[in-house]
């Protein structure tokens, strides 16, 4: 259920659908699951999408198709670029432990957390790994508080575009 519990884009940097990129194949050994953030790793010759891991510092993107964990005969991975003007819907953590998006401040920069496939932003991580900022909490039909957040990448970690 990775791709329902991940991050997923609200509004777009456009305003339109995704920005679907093709071309790209996976890394060798790689186990990500559709939907799951996606970096660009390694060089020409053994370089490939590969799963964003806790504390990644760049972003490309979500994979829209799973990896097939071989060292050879990889498959292209079409990848839904995350720019920096997207909204990001996501789940909220600290260190693996749900926390409610109420709590997390708006304009304060969190890294991620990764476990099981399903990517979180990190209350507890604020200093060395920024990925994300926090915009707003998501709140339910009565009013009260949720485990997810509206956030926006950062520039700095915008792997497309403006990061590297």
């Amino acid at each position: 259920m990775a791709f329902a519990n991940n991050p997923r884009k609200g509004r777009t940097f456009n305003g339109e659908s995704g920005d679907f990129r093709y071309g790209w194949y996976e890394s060798n050994s790689q186990s990500f699951k559709k939907g799951q953030w996606v970096v660009l790793a390694g060089d020409a010759t053994t370089g490939g999408v590969s799963v964003c891991a806790s504390n990644a510092v760049l972003v490309m993107g979500i994979a829209q198709a799973d990896a097939t964990n071989v060292s050879s005969g990889n498959i292209e991975i079409p990848v839904d670029v995350i720019h920096t003007d997207d909204e990001i819907i996501m789940k909220c953590t600290a260190s693996g432990t749900a926390k409610l998006s109420t709590l997390f401040y708006p304009s304060k920069k969190y890294g991620i957390y990764v476990s099981g496939n399903i990517v979180y932003a990190d209350y507890d991580n604020t200093a060395s790994y920024d990925c994300v900022m926090f915009v707003e909490p998501i709140y339910d039909v009565t009013g009260a508080g949720t485990y997810w957040g509206k956030f926006k990448l950062i520039p700095a970690a915008a792997q497309i575009g403006i990061g590297i």
